[in-house]
């Protein structure tokens, strides 16, 4: 859901609607936040033993151009 701030329809002085734009963005900002950013540290882990994995295989005979890249 992406709210468009503009068309945001909130009804009462100055400060509350802007109080309640950023709740709304808020809102918006955590959800973004733990689609990118969610597990995080299981996603280190696994890069981890990637590169470790292609490390030994390049000790022991090479790694090929995609491996490389």
């Amino acid at each position: 859901m992406t709210a468009n701030y503009a068309n945001l329809q909130i009804h009462g002085w100055g400060l509350y609607r802007m109080k309640e734009k950023l709740k709304v963005l808020k809102k918006e900002i955590c959800a973004w936040n733990k689609g990118r950013f969610d597990n995080l540290e299981e996603r280190t882990l696994i890069l981890g033993k990637e590169i470790n994995a292609l490390d030994i295989r390049n000790e022991q005979h090479g790694l090929s151009s995609d491996e490389l890249a």
